[in-house]
């Protein structure tokens, strides 16, 4: 995904480990025809499980 412009690197999270955080693009939401990531709740809201 971050070869194809979809993904990119935003930090790492401030715990033991450090591990690295990923933003999405403007490029993931031109190729998945969304207009802003809130459109993504809905689709996401039935792969949720328990955290």
């Amino acid at each position: 995904m971050q070869e194809k412009g979809l993904i990119r690197s935003v930090g790492r999270k401030p715990v033991p480990g450090q591990p690295q955080l990923w933003g999405t693009t403007e490029t993931f939401l031109v190729t998945y025809g969304l207009r802003s990531l809130a459109e993504l709740d809905p689709l996401l809201e039935g792969l949720r499980g328990p955290l």
